[in-house]
């Protein structure tokens, strides 16, 4: 299995059209793997429910007919705003991580940042973004590969608290896997 997952994730990262694909797969095209073959060993079941959904996916995530400027880490901290009246960004920082690439990966990561720190607001940049049909189903493939990202690094660096942090994160990829 362990060749299978790397293969699919490899081939999923590399499109016809440049930065379309998964994000971060050029980079890192073994993120299955090092679920499975990392410190905290990692659920077989899991893995083999997000390899399948992957797969069931794969024509949705080459879809992307275009790249766009993408910032990748599109945070708060990373938003200049006004400081007074009403807020208005005023500017963006830290372009560091920026890269051409799928619209849809860049909001995927956009989301899970703003959906742990204020989930509420992120349905509302979810909902004014005006995300299609077939762009939705590619947000929700970026959603689950930036989860599983966020759960290879945690699970590796191990930071204070990080066993409840794999909980929640795999909590999460089986509730996107499991979905259509």
């Amino acid at each position: 299995m362990a060749v299978l997952v790397e293969r699919s994730a490899k081939g999923m990262s590399t499109g016809e059209r440049p930065g379309c694909g998964a994000p971060g797969g050029r980079d890192d095209p073994s993120g299955l793997m090092r679920v499975a073959g990392g410190p905290d060993g990692g659920a077989a079941e899991l893995i083999g429910q997000v390899e399948r959904f992957l797969f069931r996916r794969h024509d949705a995530l080459n879809s992307c007919q275009r790249s766009v400027l993408c910032h990748n880490d599109f945070i708060d901290g990373n938003c200049l705003v006004q400081a007074a009246g009403d807020p208005v960004v005023t500017g963006v920082i830290d372009f560091e991580r920026a890269s051409f690439g799928d619209p849809m990966a860049d909001l995927a990561q956009t989301l899970r940042n703003a959906t742990f720190h204020q989930p509420s607001g992120a349905k509302e940049l979810a909902a004014v973004y005006g995300v299609d049909a077939a762009e939705e189903e590619r947000l929700a493939i970026h959603d689950l590969l930036h989860t599983l990202a966020e759960r290879v690094w945690i699970s590796t660096d191990r930071p204070a608290g990080w066993r409840s942090s794999v909980r929640r994160l795999d909590a999460h990829l089986h509730g996107v896997s499991r979905a259509g």
